[in-house]
């Protein structure tokens, strides 16, 4: 209750305090603290993302984990199984690069880079899936610079059709 001096009366005033979140993903509360302070209301105000919003958010943010590490465990993979690099393979990889800042994006009411979510998350499977990339880059030139030495040294080869054979097996009966 507040009060209010009209002439030489004190009139006792109710005070209603109402509030309303119009936020989409956040959650308001209010409390009155000390109502009884004379003059002054005190009260607090609380503003927390909504239940669904950090749901989601996390749900992003494991999403974003998952695609890494699955990358990851394909170029992994094709390391350690020495098989090549296949151009769709690079074409998938840098796709992703470039697909993980635009999931994060989802994010309801995300901020600018640089929150915290990003330094759990997102920093780190930019820089997995950058590395994945440029790891399956060098074996695909790699593996791409031994396949051509490869044709070049059977080019430099004689081959059966060239008679080569028969000329052998025609000198050594006599």
């Amino acid at each position: 209750m507040a009060s209010a001096i009209i002439g030489n009366e004190t009139i006792d005033l109710p005070i209603a305090f109402e509030y309303a979140t119009f936020l989409q993903g956040w959650d308001l509360s209010a409390n009155i603290i000390s109502p009884n302070l004379g003059d002054y209301l005190e009260a607090e105000t609380f503003f927390r993302r909504s239940k669904t919003t950090k749901f989601f958010s996390v749900f992003i943010n494991l999403l974003m984990w998952m695609l890494s590490i699955m990358l990851l465990a394909m170029a992994i993979a094709i390391w350690f199984r020495k098989r090549p690099v296949e151009p769709p393979t690079l074409a998938f990889n840098a796709a992703l690069l470039f697909a993980i800042p635009a999931i994060r994006q989802v994010q309801p009411g995300v901020p600018t880079i640089g929150c915290i979510a990003d330094a759990v998350g997102f920093f780190w499977c930019m820089a997995i899936v950058s590395g994945c990339l440029l790891s399956l880059m060098l074996n695909y030139v790699l593996k791409s610079q031994g396949a051509l030495e490869k044709r070049k040294s059977e080019e430099s080869i004689p081959s059966m059709s060239e008679g080569n054979i028969s000329r052998r097996s025609d000198k050594s009966v006599v």
